[in-house]
């Protein structure tokens, strides 16, 4: 699979884990691309990819990373075709730790809120 491929196929994963580690809302962020809310929504959950080299480079600043790690991570995702090394990639790269269940929640799974 290529890079863009990749990008294409998880593009919208790598954006929501990375707007929900940064803390970003989905409007605040759809503001900084200059998009709506709801294209931003399509985006995150797949029903629309980033359909330009130059949203993919305003994406990946927005969201604190260079376009190489924006690419890396989508890669990851079909390497393993889960999520769950991305999220442990991208908080190696940061030496941060995920909110708890942040990768649940940007796979669209259910969370239990306590």
């Amino acid at each position: 699979m290529t890079l863009e491929d990749s990008v294409r196929r998880h593009g919208g994963m790598v954006v929501r884990i990375a707007r929900i580690f940064m803390g970003y809302s989905t409007n605040s962020l759809a503001s900084d691309l200059g998009i709506s809310h709801s294209q931003l929504s399509c985006i995150e959950t797949g029903k629309r990819s980033i359909s330009t080299l130059q949203r993919l480079y305003r994406s990946a600043k927005a969201l604190g990373l260079s376009p190489d790690d924006f690419g890396t991570f989508a890669l990851e995702l079909d390497a393993n075709d889960q999520g769950s090394d991305l999220a442990d990639f991208y908080q190696q790269l940061n030496n941060q730790r995920l909110p708890e269940d942040a990768f649940d929640y940007a796979r669209g799974d259910s969370i239990r809120i306590v």
